[in-house]
């Protein structure tokens, strides 16, 4: 269905573009790595400046990451940090970040290859597969400094299993271990966000959004926290 929407005439442009990266992301969970990253291309660009084309981009660096070129795909990740579009700019300095901070000063990237290999597995949907993969970081590299991207990955698959006290547990974690790192505040909105929503803890939920608000003044999340937890109050909010 796809393919017929994109080959039809007339197709409004950005809907084609719309459509070659919901196909190049079916590629992509059926291991068709390349034709993925050609449908990705072209939107990239046929949209260079516009949010679509870096959307496009992105996924193009990620695929890059998959492959274990992590030098192109920070170069990309580094480019799109300055992106107006928040979400892909976020993700993309969280990508730069976690290349920078695996390799490190010694530029072993054995480890960061098993995670960027995990990452794929679960975007395929690969779950057990992905957790031995995460599971085998700790057992063949001791002094790694992934912890904080294992657990997030981890709660990822969970949550993705409907298992949300080990969610809860993995997001427990990084805040216990990893609070001030490039996970904190995401782990501190969503585990907000599975007790107002999963585990039907209002209570906690407000007290986790409120820490959002206190810890990370300067998250992404914070308007959302803020209005989450005046929500959970109890108190009249204007649109």
């Amino acid at each position: 269905m796809l393919e017929d929407f994109i080959n039809l005439s007339g197709t409004d442009p950005v809907q084609k573009a719309e459509f070659k990266i919901m196909l190049g992301d079916i590629y992509l969970i059926n291991g068709a790595i390349w034709d993925a990253s050609l449908l990705y291309s072209q939107v990239e660009k046929d949209f260079k400046h516009e949010a679509i084309g870096n959307e496009a981009k992105f996924r193009n660096a990620k695929l890059s990451f998959y492959a274990g070129d992590f030098t192109w795909a920070k170069t990309q990740a580094d480019v799109l940090k300055g992106s107006t579009e928040k979400l892909i700019a976020n993700d993309a300095l969280d990508l730069s970040l976690i290349i920078t901070d695996a390799i490190g000063v010694d530029t072993n990237d054995a480890p960061l290859k098993l995670f960027s290999g995990a990452e794929l597995l679960i975007v395929q949907h690969r779950y057990v597969e992905a957790m031995a993969r995460l599971d085998s970081i700790n057992l063949l590299f001791s002094s790694h400094t992934l912890g904080d991207d294992i657990y997030y990955k981890k709660a990822e698959i969970y949550f993705t299993l409907g298992k949300f006290l080990d969610v809860e547990s993995m997001y427990k974690n990084i805040l216990d271990y990893y609070a001030d790192g490039l996970y904190g505040d995401d782990s501190q909105f969503k585990l907000a966000k599975l007790y107002q929503e999963n585990l039907n803890d209002k209570e906690r939920a407000k007290t986790a959004y409120e820490n959002v608000l206190k810890k990370y003044p300067g998250s992404i999340f914070t308007v959302e926290a803020r209005q989450r937890f005046r929500e959970l109050r109890g108190d009249i909010l204007n649109n």
